[in-house]
């Protein structure tokens, strides 16, 4: 085709990854890549190990590559890159701490929450400091029955600082399905929300959480979380501890 539809302007291309990763590759291999998406992928397969390096050094992964960076198979979905490296997700994916939005939420009641990267940090902290102190140790199991809600992020992200393992059900799952998953994994931990919203309709799960916890022996903490924009209305009527999650915050 002789007449192109569309070219990027060269101020865009000059923003772009394949743009700052080319120069990248040319300033630490001495190799010009020339913002050619061929020479580039011609690059990366004859030189796999370089290239799987200087992925994990572009894109500024936080962690320990280890000394392999590709043991290599004749079947290419067996070969395994980075096989020794050491690497947490809550890490990488708290990079930023500033007062921008990491997270706007907007709930069908019309509650409106934007949590900024600061405050991500800042509830992240407090939580895996309550897991620690509770004894909560890497490899330990965290469940939660939540809806889609920033607490969840947060609950998420403070499991992963120290290494827990994350299990989580939607609030529509029944209690034999909660059970049911749960049971399987031996969870120390629940997160729980009061209610959700759908359709219009306020919808309560705490009052599932007895059936639950008699259920599943293995949990010693309960964290009740009140749905953003409502108040904490749970009383506690359960033989083990229950945490309300505004305490927790706001410590």
């Amino acid at each position: 085709m002789s007449t192109l539809l569309w070219k990027i302007k060269e101020k865009k291309l000059n923003k772009t990854n394949l743009f700052l990763y080319s120069n990248f590759i040319k300033k630490s291999f001495d190799i010009n890549i020339d913002n050619d998406f061929n020479k580039l992928w011609k690059w990366s397969v004859e030189n796999t190990t370089d290239f799987w390096n200087s992925v994990w050094d572009f894109t500024e992964v936080k962690g320990k590559k280890g000394k392999i960076f590709l043991k290599k198979s004749e079947i290419f979905y067996k070969n395994k890159f980075f096989p020794h490296a050491e690497l947490n997700y809550a890490e990488n994916l708290l990079k930023k701490n500033d007062k921008s939005p990491a997270i706007i939420f907007k709930s069908e009641n019309g509650y409106k929450r934007i949590l900024s990267w600061e405050k991500l940090h800042e509830d992240v902290g407090k939580v895996s400091n309550w897991m620690n102190d509770c004894g909560i140790k890497k490899g330990d199991r965290i469940a939660a029955y939540m809806p889609n809600i920033p607490e969840t992020v947060v609950a998420y992200l403070s499991s992963s600082t120290i290494g827990a393992i994350w299990s989580s059900c939607s609030p529509d799952f029944g209690t034999a399905g909660v059970i049911d998953r749960f049971s399987q994994i031996n969870p120390k931990v629940l997160f729980i929300c009061e209610k959700y919203f759908y359709n219009g309709k306020e919808i309560n799960t705490i009052n599932r959480l007895k059936e639950i916890i008699d259920n599943i022996p293995s949990i010693i903490k309960v964290v009740i979380i009140p749905y953003p924009g409502t108040e904490t209305e749970y009383k506690n009527n359960l033989k083990i501890e229950t945490n309300n999650w505004n305490d927790l915050i706001n410590s």
